[in-house]
């Protein structure tokens, strides 16, 4: 029994302590807009030089390294793009080469990583 309190000990403060966080098309604009703001994402849109009129808000990440272009129509995600902050701090040509398409962006606010789901080619 006491194997089992000790086990429980060291286990429970990582388990409790994760959480993994997902912006997903198809979700609410709303709903993915207040987890983008909650877990550090700061609109860029404003700042940057763009040649034509986009359709999305482009969110960097404080604490990931995580930039993404949000589109939305009728009150939903229809698309994202991700880009790591190095690829996306490049010329615009390094940043079209390296634009990915994706269906889920998670967020693990313990380690600070990063990891998405690829947006299936049709």
């Amino acid at each position: 029994m006491k194997l089992i309190a000790v086990f429980c000990a060291f286990l429970i403060p990582t388990v409790v302590g994760a959480e993994e966080v997902r912006i997903a098309v198809g979700m609410p604009h709303e709903d993915a807009t207040k987890l983008i703001r909650k877990h550090s994402g700061k609109d860029i849109t404003a700042g940057l030089a763009l040649a034509t009129e986009k359709l999305g808000i482009f969110w960097e990440f404080q604490d990931f390294d995580a930039v993404i272009e949000l589109d939305s129509r009728d009150g939903k995600v229809v698309r994202m793009l991700y880009w790591t902050k190095k690829d996306f701090a490049g010329d615009k040509s390094h940043r079209a080469e390296t634009e990915q398409f994706i269906k889920v962006l998670a967020l693990d606010t313990e380690k600070k990583k990063v990891s998405i789901e690829k947006q299936s080619k049709k």
